[in-house]
């Protein structure tokens, strides 16, 4: 049905001069609104982060986002462990294919920490309905819901009701803790 409307918006567009003008600006500059977007996300983030977790022992780092290129983050730093975050990273450009789970700098570093192999069962079973993966730099991993970032008009809109930065930061200070609970130390 949405294709539907959209296929007859574009058809209605294409038939006057400076309709097709308006609707390649307007598409032109889609990738900038999110950016702009996500610049407002990362304050959203860095205020809510500052007030519920300024206390605890790790540090938000939102150096790494804000451009649009592939494998942007936002990360959780955990006092006392230099080789990995927490993460939630962008797979494809344009703020697309959202990742969380705990990922390593090194592979070496995930083949030599005592708990890398046991950090995807304990997501499993902590978190039942998504489906936990690895990979040579993620022991424990899952798509973030929503995943689709690039269609969605559902996640720029969460991004600007700041219900996004909430469910966010959320969901990667519950993979910490549910990691600690545990006993899974995240130590050099």
């Amino acid at each position: 049905m949405r294709q539907t409307i959209a296929f007859r918006i574009v058809h209605n567009l294409e038939n006057k001069d400076e309709n097709i003008e308006v609707s390649l600006q307007i598409a032109n500059n889609v990738d900038e609104m999110k950016k702009q977007l996500i610049q407002k996300l990362v304050q959203d983030v860095k205020t809510k982060f500052s007030e519920k977790y300024s206390d605890k022992p790790f540090q938000l780092d939102v150096s790494n986002i804000g451009e649009g290129k592939s494998y942007e983050q936002i990360n959780l730093k955990i006092s006392n462990f230099d080789k990995g975050d927490i993460s939630l990273e962008f797979q494809k450009s344009n703020f697309d294919i959202p990742c969380l789970g705990i990922k390593f700098h090194q592979e070496a570093d995930v083949k030599s920490n005592l708990h890398s192999e046991k950090m995807k069962s304990l997501l499993e079973e902590h978190f039942r309905d998504k489906k936990i993966w690895t990979s040579p730099l993620w022991p424990a991993g899952y798509y973030f819901d929503p995943r689709d970032w690039k269609n969605s008009s559902k996640v720029w809109l969460m991004v600007r009701d700041r219900s996004m930065a909430t469910k966010i930061l959320d969901e990667i200070v519950e993979i910490y803790e549910v990691l600690i609970k545990n006993g899974y130390e995240i130590t050099s």
